[in-house]
């Protein structure tokens, strides 16, 4: 039987995972699709088919049924909550395509805030204190942190809100806001289908900018008692598939911890988790029914970062530069050597890749920079 894996999207670090199980023969043909404007350079010996749409809308369907005749089956796979939902509309009329993303219904509560911490109270996982703007603006502690309710409504995806004036200026959108808390992050990644549960669990313990630049793989034994919790909130929204939850913990008490948000996709630490020894695009599609072949198994490293996010860091903190988001937000010259030391700590997350893989990612990236 002929199959084909149909990625949609951009280079993503699920993509990147894709291609190292791919360097080697797989069963079933790996396609890539995205839009012309993109136009990335892709391994040819790697991937069957690398389509570029002019129109991504207008041209994806007539790209899905044309493969629809060519494969007798078709296992759909995306990172963005879009393009799942493009992919939804398709598999109402095409009955071979197997769909490896969310529910619209899981989709909408996801891309609601609002929705997503009332899920969690429901489940028991513990949340801050939670206002909406604009009827509770009175209420709101500053510092805060501000999202709006709804992806779907709003310009920007979060902020940070030192004054009054400032909470001012968003009090006719309607917005939710938690206060402001700095430590590191707990990263929990699950897969759940039917019967089937998994949890993985991950610590960030370096941010930059609000974005996880070293992560290390914990013992579930020490969270265990949230298992239960977070198993729940996937029942409550009704959810299947891979995905990671995120909690933000008090750097001097771990137990001290509190529901941010659920990604239900593969995201930012999927190539993270990857290194550290998960791979959670292997489970996605063994929930699927695909199983991938395995030439041999990797040494899983200790410690992680991003090379290229570190770089930035450092410089930036040799400078001066401080960011809010930063975690440890340290002062002067301490703040750049903790930085730096992070680099004869951790292994970069890349070099959990083939050398070709690589090649092709950070030339991809070079590019992306200059038209910028």
């Amino acid at each position: 039987m002929r199959r084909a894996l149909v990625f949609l999207g951009e280079l993503s670090p699920a993509f990147l995972v894709l291609l190292d199980k791919f360097s080697s023969y797989q069963n079933i043909d790996l396609v890539f699709i995205e839009s012309a404007h993109r136009k990335s350079i892709i391994p040819r010996n790697i991937v069957t088919k690398h389509l570029l749409l002019k129109d991504f809308d207008r041209d994806l369907e007539k790209a899905i049924c044309d493969f629809y005749h060519n494969y007798e089956q078709l296992y759909c796979l995306c990172v963005s909550y879009g393009n799942a939902q493009k992919y939804r509309e398709l598999g109402v009329r095409y009955q071979k395509l197997t769909l490896m993303v969310a529910s619209n219904h899981c989709i909408d509560i996801m891309k609601s805030k609002q929705a997503m911490s009332n899920a969690a109270v429901q489940s028991g996982l513990p949340v801050l204190d939670t206002y909406y703007l604009p009827e509770q603006i009175d209420k709101v502690q500053l510092p805060a942190a501000i999202r709006p309710v709804s992806e779907d409504q709003s310009d920007f995806k979060a902020a940070l809100i030192f004054n009054t004036e400032e909470l001012s200026s968003f009090s006719t959108k309607p917005i939710i806001a938690q206060p402001f808390i700095i430590g590191p992050n707990l990263v929990v990644h699950v897969a759940k289908k039917e019967d089937y549960f998994s949890v993985e669990y991950f610590i960030v313990k370096d941010k930059f900018e609000g974005v996880a630049l070293s992560m290390e793989r914990v013992a579930e034994e020490e969270f265990k008692y949230l298992n239960e919790k977070i198993y729940l909130f996937l029942e409550e929204i009704n959810f299947s598939g891979v995905g990671h939850f995120e909690f933000i913990m008090s750097d001097k008490d771990y137990s001290k911890l509190f529901f941010l948000d659920f990604n239900g996709r593969l995201g930012g630490t999927t190539l993270k988790s990857y290194a550290l020894g998960y791979d959670e695009v292997s489970r996605l599609l063994l929930l699927n029914g695909v199983e991938l072949h395995t030439e041999e198994e990797k040494q899983p490293f200790t410690t992680v970062t991003n090379y290229m996010s570190l770089t930035k860091q450092v410089v930036k903190s040799l400078r001066g530069y401080k960011n809010a988001l930063d975690f440890p937000c340290n002062d002067g010259m301490s703040n750049f050597k903790h930085n730096l030391s992070i680099f004869f700590k951790a292994k970069n997350e890349l070099s959990s890749l083939p050398l070709k893989v690589q090649v092709y990612f950070l030339w991809n990236t070079i590019i992306e920079k200059i038209k910028v």
